[in-house]
């Protein structure tokens, strides 16, 4: 009895604090400001993956607008018949745009068994890619000369969305 008196005790003690924090003691709550909708969104997709009826795996699509950003990343997970063994293949996408939806630098990852495949690139304000790439046999560094805006598959649609698509108007990219 004698904790069972102890705990309310303290639960009407806490409720009697709460109270007088609320209406009696002057303290002022500070101000929120609202978010408005251009300073985050954020948006996710899945898709499954099917061959003859049956489910044998998955796509995750979310992106983010953090600020002057967008941050695109996937993941998709498949497992794959062959001979007499399943194997699991794995993909992981990670870019950074400006709101242009211009690439600052991307990271992908793919693993299908025991092969796997890795890249990381970053785009200068010269056009300049420069793309470290990463393999179960290699290691190597790249770079190449970016004429025009540059995109990225996950970046294209959200791209062609912003600018207005309009019916019988022609896109190059």
């Amino acid at each position: 009895k004698f904790i069972q008196l102890g705990i309310i005790g303290i639960w009407l003690c806490l409720i009697c604090v709460l109270v007088y924090r609320q209406y009696f003691s002057g303290a002022e709550f500070s101000t929120l400001h609202p978010l408005s909708e251009n300073q985050f969104k954020t948006s996710e997709e899945w898709f499954g993956i099917y061959v003859r009826n049956e489910k044998i795996g998955y796509i995750k699509r979310s992106s983010e607008k953090i600020g002057n950003e967008y941050r695109f990343t996937q993941h998709g997970e498949m497992n794959i018949d062959r001979k007499d063994k399943s194997v699991k293949s794995t993909s992981q996408f990670k870019c950074l745009t400006d709101l242009n939806y211009r690439i600052k630098s991307f990271e992908f990852e793919s693993r299908s068994g025991e092969t796997f495949y890795k890249s990381r690139g970053e785009l200068d304000k010269d056009n300049v890619l420069l793309v470290f790439i990463e393999t179960d046999k290699q290691k190597k560094t790249e770079t190449a000369d970016i004429h025009g805006q540059p995109y990225l598959l996950a970046t294209v649609r959200q791209m062609l969305f912003a600018r207005g698509l309009q019916k019988g108007r022609r896109y190059n990219i």
